[in-house]
């Protein structure tokens, strides 16, 4: 038998061995990345929780520049626009700002500020949809 309603959640005692919610992307998926070296990002998305993750070389940058990496399918974008901060991974980029940003049209971009190549970097963003 389900339980169907939130009364029913109420009267009885319920052992959830599996919960999944429609949409439900449960293995990681690579995204298809372009104007970048060797960075990857990938995602998942579990009971309405998407999380994006990945890192490496995102190639080379102008001071102050944003490139767009990547785009999200629609059934995992975010209901607004996002950004976070990621962790510079070498020594010719450390303790230089660099961040995630994905948009409500699901465009991945990061942007860089200050100018360097093979500009290394790393993070998850997770978020409700």
């Amino acid at each position: 038998d389900s339980v169907t309603t939130l009364d029913q959640v109420n009267a009885e005692n319920i052992n959830v061995k599996l919960l999944s919610v429609d949409g439900d992307v449960s293995d990681w998926t690579a995204l298809n990345m372009s104007d970048v070296t060797t960075a990857k990002l990938q995602y998942k998305k579990k009971n309405g929780i998407v999380t994006v993750t990945g890192g490496g070389n995102f190639g080379n940058f102008r001071a102050n520049q944003t490139k767009q990496v990547a785009f999200l399918p629609e059934n995992v974008r975010p209901v607004g626009d996002i950004s976070v901060t990621l962790s510079s991974l070498s020594g010719n980029n450390n303790n230089k700002p660099m961040e995630l940003q994905i948009t409500a049209n699901g465009e991945i971009r990061v942007w860089s500020h200050y100018a360097g190549n093979n500009q290394y970097a790393g993070g998850t963003v997770t978020y409700l949809q």
